[in-house]
């Protein structure tokens, strides 16, 4: 995908995504925010700090949005933080002006 490709921000064209369904019997519960009840908790976690969600998709790969948000930079100024190599988008918002893109 170029920057071209996709007239809006995956977040204003309606991908259809999702954070967490488990209220409606889905199975993702610890998306957003993770509190030490989660079996995925870490004080240092971005998601343990409010400040990372974990995002799949329904009409496109996790991919084509990393590098959508990578090659529009001016329209993601906050996200600071992103995971290569996994299924879903992992954003975050860390205390840093560059971009950190690393994998889990």
């Amino acid at each position: 995908m170029n920057a071209h490709s996709l007239p809006l921000t995956p977040f204003e064209i309606g991908l259809g995504w999702l954070l967490n369904n488990y209220k409606f019997g889905g199975t993702r519960l610890w998306s957003g925010l993770r509190t030490p009840d989660s079996p995925y908790y870490s004080e240092t976690s971005q998601h343990s700090l409010g400040k990372a969600f974990d995002v799949v998709f329904k009409y496109v790969q996790a991919e084509e949005v990393r590098e959508f948000i990578l090659n529009n930079r001016d329209l993601f100024p906050y996200v600071t933080g992103l995971e290569l190599d996994v299924s879903w988008l992992h954003f975050d918002v860390r205390n840093t002006n560059a971009i950190k893109v690393f994998n889990a």
